[in-house]
């Protein structure tokens, strides 16, 4: 079923952030939601996830619940090592063996049991990622999940995005064409 973006306006403090803003995603479709700082890239997407409530409009054919987001901050529990911040969305739905291999395909392998606290930039947004693909979600929403990867792992990162999203749709932020031409993904421009 499509998702369907309709009349959809938000403000903050009196200004207009999204101004009735119509889309249609597809199934199984990649989506590259760009335009220049400040267009709503991020508050469009929070609204999709349920996080923020529009002024007015209406999103169809997605529950609040059915999405795999990550989002510009990696929201890892700093404690826990990068298999046990992946275990918990898979909710015993995928073993330990399991996420183990997922994650050392886009990371060093002796950086996956040590707290994620101690990891670099680069690396816990590959956690993230990871993290977002393995839940179940059908609609996989990534915002600016590229940042602080040097090109070879942005590279890996989006050919590990095209492998595990098994047919499901993505709504990603970018600020590079280069990144939506490398998905396959088609370009919405906010502005």
């Amino acid at each position: 079923m499509s998702i369907v973006i309709k009349d959809l306006s938000k403000s903050f403090d009196n200004k207009i952030v999204l101004n009735r803003i119509n889309m249609t995603l597809e199934d199984n479709s990649i989506y590259c939601l760009m335009g220049a700082s400040g267009t709503g890239k991020t508050t469009l997407l929070r609204i999709v996830l349920g996080l923020e409530t529009p002024d007015s409009g209406s999103i169809t054919g997605i529950e609040k619940y059915d999405c795999s987001p990550v989002f510009q901050e990696d929201r890892l529990i700093p404690w826990l090592s990068a298999i046990e911040n992946v275990s918990i969305v898979c909710h015993g739905n995928i073993d330990k063996d399991s996420i183990y291999s997922e994650l050392a395909a886009i990371l060093p392998k002796d950086s996956l049991n040590i707290p994620v606290s101690s990891l670099s930039g680069g690396m816990k947004r590959r956690v993230a990622l990871v993290r977002a693909l393995l839940y179940s979600g059908s609609l996989i929403v990534l915002d600016e999940p590229f940042t602080g990867l040097d090109n070879d792992t942005r590279l890996n990162a989006i050919e590990y995005i095209q492998k595990k999203r098994n047919n499901r749709t993505v709504l990603i932020t970018t600020h590079s064409e280069d990144d939506a031409r490398l998905l396959g993904g088609k370009i919405l421009w906010l502005d």
